[in-house]
């Protein structure tokens, strides 16, 4: 019984990081840095003045 507890929460966890890998394409280039000089404080008033 533990074994098939064990396999199926293994088996959630593959399908749902796989899920977010490929099809949400989640952490991807999270550490490149940016081709080209990004001024970060005006993008995030620029975000913050959109909500």
């Amino acid at each position: 019984m533990w074994t098939l507890i064990g396999l199926g929460a293994v088996g959630v966890g593959g399908a749902l990081g796989g899920h977010l890998s490929y099809a949400q394409g989640g952490g991807v280039y999270r550490w490149q840095r940016p081709s080209e000089s990004v001024d970060l404080a005006a993008e995030l008033e620029d975000i913050g003045a959109k909500r």
